[in-house]
């Protein structure tokens, strides 16, 4: 049996903005975040490197970075599940709790 294997390098990569993450949302998803101006605010220190897009399925995968100031405020509900690992540093999610390493 044979798996397709894709290697990213991540170092190569360009980190995405909020405000692009956030063109490229819905705007119901948008509208659904939370208060505009504490989304514009949250998401001015949060980024992202696209690492898979499935199309049809919806299903992403990211690596984030969140930036001092951060502040989640997208107590949001969507359809799917979300998993997330901690690499360095700490972060607080709303209805989610403390996360470190």
């Amino acid at each position: 049996m044979s798996h397709e294997v894709t290697v990213i390098n991540t170092n190569e990569m360009e980190w995405l903005t909020g405000a692009e993450i956030l063109a490229e949302m819905s705007p119901d998803f948008v509208a659904n975040l939370g208060p505009r101006d504490e989304v514009t605010h949250a998401f001015d220190h949060y980024y992202i490197k696209p690492l898979l897009r499935e199309e049809g399925t919806g299903r992403r995968l990211d690596m984030a970075q969140f930036t001092p100031g951060y502040r989640d405020v997208t107590a949001c509900y969507h359809e799917s599940a979300e998993e997330g690992f901690v690499l360095e540093g700490t972060l607080d999610l709303a209805y989610e709790g403390h996360f470190a390493p």
